[in-house]
Protein backbone atom coordinates (compact mmCIF):
# COMPACT_ATOMS: atom_id res chain seq x y z
CA UNK A 1 0.00 0.00 0.00
CA UNK A 2 2.80 2.44 0.93
CA UNK A 3 4.61 1.75 -2.37
CA UNK A 4 1.45 2.45 -4.34
CA UNK A 5 0.88 5.71 -2.46
CA UNK A 6 4.47 6.77 -3.07
CA UNK A 7 4.13 6.05 -6.79
CA UNK A 8 1.09 8.34 -6.95
CA UNK A 9 2.90 11.15 -5.12
CA UNK A 10 6.07 10.75 -7.22
CA UNK A 11 3.97 10.89 -10.36
CA UNK A 12 2.41 14.17 -9.24
CA UNK A 13 5.82 15.64 -8.36
CA UNK A 14 7.21 14.55 -11.73
CA UNK A 15 4.30 16.31 -13.44
CA UNK A 16 4.80 19.54 -11.49
CA UNK A 17 8.51 19.47 -12.33
CA UNK A 18 7.69 19.11 -16.03
CA UNK A 19 5.19 21.99 -15.88
CA UNK A 20 7.65 24.25 -14.05
CA UNK A 21 10.47 23.46 -16.45
CA UNK A 22 8.20 24.05 -19.43
CA UNK A 23 7.04 27.35 -17.94
CA UNK A 24 10.58 28.45 -17.08
CA UNK A 25 12.23 27.61 -20.40
CA UNK A 26 9.44 28.87 -22.64
CA UNK A 27 7.82 31.51 -20.44
CA UNK A 28 4.60 29.52 -20.86
CA UNK A 29 2.07 31.30 -18.65
CA UNK A 30 -0.59 28.62 -19.02
CA UNK A 31 1.79 25.97 -17.74
CA UNK A 32 2.87 28.24 -14.89
CA UNK A 33 -0.76 28.80 -13.89
CA UNK A 34 -1.33 25.04 -13.61
CA UNK A 35 1.53 24.58 -11.12
CA UNK A 36 -0.09 26.06 -8.00
CA UNK A 37 -3.28 23.92 -8.14
CA UNK A 38 -1.13 20.80 -8.55
CA UNK A 39 1.07 21.90 -5.65
CA UNK A 40 -2.02 22.08 -3.42
CA UNK A 41 -3.01 18.58 -4.51
CA UNK A 42 0.48 17.36 -3.56
CA UNK A 43 0.16 19.02 -0.14
CA UNK A 44 -3.11 17.19 0.48
CA UNK A 45 -1.67 13.89 -0.71
CA UNK A 46 1.27 14.26 1.64
CA UNK A 47 -0.96 14.89 4.66
CA UNK A 48 -3.22 11.96 3.80
CA UNK A 49 -0.23 9.66 3.30
CA UNK A 50 1.32 10.75 6.60
CA UNK A 51 -1.95 10.06 8.43
CA UNK A 52 -2.32 6.61 6.87
CA UNK A 53 1.28 5.75 7.73
CA UNK A 54 0.76 6.68 11.37
CA UNK A 55 -2.22 4.34 11.35
CA UNK A 56 -0.04 1.56 9.91
CA UNK A 57 2.53 2.08 12.67
CA UNK A 58 -0.20 1.96 15.32
CA UNK A 59 -1.38 -1.33 13.87
CA UNK A 60 2.16 -2.77 13.86
CA UNK A 61 2.46 -2.80 10.08
CA UNK A 62 5.52 -0.56 10.02
CA UNK A 63 8.47 0.20 12.29
CA UNK A 64 9.26 3.59 13.80
CA UNK A 65 12.57 3.67 11.91
CA UNK A 66 10.79 3.19 8.60
CA UNK A 67 8.33 5.87 9.70
CA UNK A 68 11.15 8.42 9.98
CA UNK A 69 12.37 7.53 6.49
CA UNK A 70 8.82 7.81 5.16
CA UNK A 71 8.33 11.22 6.78
CA UNK A 72 11.59 12.51 5.28
CA UNK A 73 10.56 11.29 1.82
CA UNK A 74 7.20 13.03 2.03
CA UNK A 75 8.77 16.26 3.27
CA UNK A 76 11.39 16.29 0.50
CA UNK A 77 8.78 15.68 -2.20
CA UNK A 78 6.55 18.40 -0.79
CA UNK A 79 9.45 20.88 -0.72
CA UNK A 80 10.22 20.07 -4.35
CA UNK A 81 6.63 20.96 -5.21
CA UNK A 82 6.92 24.17 -3.15
CA UNK A 83 10.01 25.24 -5.12
CA UNK A 84 8.14 24.57 -8.37
CA UNK A 85 5.30 26.74 -7.13
CA UNK A 86 7.73 29.57 -6.32
CA UNK A 87 9.24 29.38 -9.80
CA UNK A 88 5.84 29.45 -11.47
CA UNK A 89 4.72 32.34 -9.29
CA UNK A 90 7.77 34.39 -10.25
CA UNK A 91 7.14 33.73 -13.93
CA UNK A 92 3.56 34.96 -13.60
CA UNK A 93 4.66 37.98 -11.56
CA UNK A 94 7.25 38.95 -14.17
CA UNK A 95 4.65 38.66 -16.89
CA UNK A 96 2.42 41.04 -15.00
CA UNK A 97 5.33 43.35 -14.22
CA UNK A 98 4.46 42.97 -10.58
CA UNK A 99 7.71 41.93 -8.92
CA UNK A 100 7.68 44.66 -6.24
CA UNK A 101 4.36 44.23 -4.43
CA UNK A 102 5.77 45.37 -1.10
CA UNK A 103 7.20 48.52 -2.65
CA UNK A 104 3.91 49.32 -4.36
CA UNK A 105 2.04 48.86 -1.09
CA UNK A 106 4.49 51.15 0.72
CA UNK A 107 4.06 53.85 -1.94
CA UNK A 108 0.30 53.51 -1.75
CA UNK A 109 0.27 53.90 2.02
CA UNK A 110 2.61 56.89 1.99
CA UNK A 111 1.11 58.73 -0.97
CA UNK A 112 -2.55 57.82 -1.15
CA UNK A 113 -5.09 60.20 0.35
CA UNK A 114 -7.71 57.48 -0.13
CA UNK A 115 -5.75 55.13 2.14
CA UNK A 116 -5.30 57.80 4.80
CA UNK A 117 -8.98 58.78 4.65
CA UNK A 118 -10.15 55.21 5.17
CA UNK A 119 -8.00 54.67 8.26
CA UNK A 120 -7.96 58.18 9.72
CA UNK A 121 -10.60 57.19 12.27
CA UNK A 122 -8.19 54.79 13.99
CA UNK A 123 -5.13 56.41 15.52
CA UNK A 124 -3.88 53.51 17.64
CA UNK A 125 -3.42 49.81 16.92
CA UNK A 126 -5.30 49.00 20.13
CA UNK A 127 -8.41 50.61 18.65
CA UNK A 128 -8.56 48.05 15.86
CA UNK A 129 -7.36 45.08 17.92
CA UNK A 130 -10.97 44.34 18.93
CA UNK A 131 -11.74 43.56 15.27
CA UNK A 132 -9.06 40.86 14.96
CA UNK A 133 -10.47 37.62 13.56
CA UNK A 134 -13.79 39.16 12.54
CA UNK A 135 -15.23 39.21 9.04
CA UNK A 136 -15.02 42.44 7.06
CA UNK A 137 -18.22 42.87 5.09
CA UNK A 138 -19.16 45.34 2.38
CA UNK A 139 -22.44 45.92 0.57
CA UNK A 140 -22.67 45.48 -3.18
CA UNK A 141 -23.29 49.20 -3.56
CA UNK A 142 -19.97 49.98 -1.88
CA UNK A 143 -18.00 47.12 -3.43
CA UNK A 144 -15.25 47.73 -5.97
CA UNK A 145 -16.27 47.72 -9.60
CA UNK A 146 -15.72 44.41 -11.36
CA UNK A 147 -13.57 44.18 -14.46
CA UNK A 148 -14.20 42.04 -17.49
CA UNK A 149 -14.51 38.32 -16.64
CA UNK A 150 -14.40 39.11 -12.92
CA UNK A 151 -16.95 37.89 -10.37
CA UNK A 152 -17.56 38.17 -6.67
CA UNK A 153 -16.74 34.94 -4.88
CA UNK A 154 -20.15 34.95 -3.20
CA UNK A 155 -21.75 34.73 -6.65
CA UNK A 156 -19.67 31.66 -7.53
CA UNK A 157 -20.45 29.63 -4.43
CA UNK A 158 -22.92 26.83 -5.07
CA UNK A 159 -22.70 27.26 -8.83
CA UNK A 160 -23.28 24.17 -10.96
CA UNK A 161 -20.16 23.20 -12.89
CA UNK A 162 -20.46 21.49 -16.28
CA UNK A 163 -17.74 20.34 -18.65
CA UNK A 164 -17.50 21.43 -22.27
CA UNK A 165 -18.67 17.91 -23.11
CA UNK A 166 -22.01 18.62 -21.37
CA UNK A 167 -21.23 16.43 -18.36
CA UNK A 168 -22.17 17.69 -14.91
CA UNK A 169 -19.02 17.85 -12.78
CA UNK A 170 -20.52 19.04 -9.48
CA UNK A 171 -20.98 22.15 -7.32
CA UNK A 172 -18.44 24.89 -6.67
CA UNK A 173 -17.89 24.84 -2.90
CA UNK A 174 -14.81 26.99 -2.33
CA UNK A 175 -12.37 29.41 -3.93
CA UNK A 176 -8.72 29.13 -2.91
CA UNK A 177 -6.55 32.27 -3.14
CA UNK A 178 -3.12 31.06 -4.17
CA UNK A 179 -1.37 34.27 -5.21
CA UNK A 180 -0.75 33.14 -8.78
CA UNK A 181 -4.36 32.47 -9.71
CA UNK A 182 -7.50 31.42 -7.90
CA UNK A 183 -8.39 27.75 -7.65
CA UNK A 184 -12.02 26.59 -7.75
CA UNK A 185 -12.94 23.64 -5.54
CA UNK A 186 -15.70 21.53 -7.09
CA UNK A 187 -17.45 18.79 -5.12
CA UNK A 188 -18.62 15.92 -7.31
CA UNK A 189 -21.72 13.82 -6.71
CA UNK A 190 -19.61 11.13 -5.03
CA UNK A 191 -18.24 13.77 -2.61
CA UNK A 192 -14.79 13.98 -4.17
CA UNK A 193 -13.03 17.31 -4.64
CA UNK A 194 -11.72 18.53 -7.99
CA UNK A 195 -9.36 21.52 -8.08
CA UNK A 196 -9.68 23.72 -11.17
CA UNK A 197 -7.26 26.57 -11.90
CA UNK A 198 -9.15 29.78 -12.65
CA UNK A 199 -7.47 30.39 -16.00
CA UNK A 200 -9.12 31.10 -19.38
CA UNK A 201 -8.17 27.75 -20.90
CA UNK A 202 -9.92 25.93 -18.04
CA UNK A 203 -12.83 28.21 -17.07
CA UNK A 204 -14.68 28.74 -20.34
CA UNK A 205 -17.87 30.48 -19.24
CA UNK A 206 -19.40 31.81 -16.03
CA UNK A 207 -23.12 32.60 -16.07
CA UNK A 208 -23.97 34.02 -12.65
CA UNK A 209 -27.60 34.64 -13.65
CA UNK A 210 -28.09 30.97 -14.51
CA UNK A 211 -25.80 29.75 -11.72
CA UNK A 212 -23.75 27.73 -14.19
CA UNK A 213 -20.05 27.44 -15.03
CA UNK A 214 -18.65 25.67 -18.07
CA UNK A 215 -15.12 24.30 -17.77
CA UNK A 216 -12.56 22.37 -19.75
CA UNK A 217 -10.91 19.58 -17.81
CA UNK A 218 -7.12 19.49 -18.47
CA UNK A 219 -5.85 16.07 -19.47
CA UNK A 220 -4.99 13.92 -16.48
CA UNK A 221 -6.66 16.17 -13.90
CA UNK A 222 -9.34 13.64 -12.96
CA UNK A 223 -7.02 10.62 -12.93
Amino acid sequence: EARRELQVLCGAVEEILDLSLWAFLGQELEAAAMVEPLEQVIDRLKEEMRTRHIRRMQQGGCSITAGFVWSDLLTDLERTADHCSNIAGCILDMARQNMSLHEQLREFRNGSEEYRRKFREFQDINEVEVYRGRDLLVSREEAVALGENENFIVDLMGMEVWTDEEERLGLLTDVLKTGANDVYVVETEDKKEVLLPAIPSCILEVDTAAGRMTVHIPEGLLE
